[in-house]
């Protein structure tokens, strides 16, 4: 099958693995290939949730493939037929203004602001087992109470102080809010972390902002730990904050089990 147009259009079709490996073969030479991005494709494919967009596969008026070998390279490894926008009798030079646009975010593609949207992908990050969860799979997991819980907490202190307002630790309080019955006292905490009102903390409080130097921001799960420990009641009045890799592992466990329940 030839792509050549002199003139651009486009339509839908259908593209099964061999129709994309053929489209492949008209290439001359495409920017360095994302394996991790084409398998990030391929599992979206496999579980169906693939649509039709503006976006899909571009060949110039030589019916030379210019944009859309990570789509066709993850439908080849996906093994499955999927629908695809093809635009033919692109200008030669069409290639150099491609993918040039900026990306949607997450706060984006969630309607929602980034400090929210931070911690839902944090969450749903420990359920999926991947840093780059699709909306089709945070869905399930955030629709409902985990997405207001964020904003709430988000509308009552939205103040941000390194350590204190990061993502792991508002998801910790968001965490703790949904497994008890201590919204208010855990709201109060936060508020009192992030504006440093060291006479509104309880001990366990006070501890934390006492390690805020010592601590790294980019330690996700140590800071997810750390707050789970701060925000439980029951350990308030303890004057040391410790955490243990125990501590750590079982706080991913714990965030996993929570967000999981709320879609039962």
């Amino acid at each position: 099958m030839e792509y050549i147009s002199e003139d651009p259009f486009s339509s839908v079709i259908n593209v099964t693995p061999y129709l994309a490996r053929e489209m492949l073969n008209t290439s001359v030479g495409n920017r360095k290939t994302r394996l991790w991005y084409v398998d990030v494709l391929a599992r979206t494919m496999k579980r169906g949730e693939w649509r039709v967009t503006s976006q899909g596969l571009g060949f110039n008026k030589n019916g030379e493939l210019v944009d859309g070998h990570h789509r066709l390279m993850a439908c080849i490894q996906a093994n499955t037929t999927i629908s695809m926008t093809i635009t033919m009798g692109l200008p030669l030079d069409a290639y150099e203004v491609m993918d040039v646009g900026m990306l949607r975010t997450y706060s984006d593609r969630l309607a929602c602001t980034k400090s929210v949207a931070e911690v839902l992908r944090l969450g749903c990050q420990y359920v999926i087992g991947t840093n780059k969860p699709t909306i089709d799979q945070m869905s399930p997991i955030i629709n409902g109470k985990f997405i207001q819980t964020v904003k709430d907490l988000d509308s009552f202190c939205g103040t941000k102080k390194r350590i204190f307002s990061s993502t792991p630790v508002r998801l910790s309080a968001c965490i703790m809010i949904l497994s008890t019955n201590n919204k208010e006292w855990i709201f109060n905490q936060y508020r009192a972390l992030v504006l440093l009102d060291y006479p509104n903390m309880s001990p366990i409080s006070q501890s934390f902002a006492r390690q805020a130097d010592s601590l790294h921001s980019n330690n996700t799960r140590d800071l997810l730990s750390r707050g789970m420990k701060t925000f439980n009641i029951d350990l308030s009045n303890n004057s040391r904050l410790q955490v243990s890799q125990s501590d750590v592992d079982s706080s991913v466990e714990y965030t996993k089990s929570v967000l999981i329940g709320l879609m039962e």
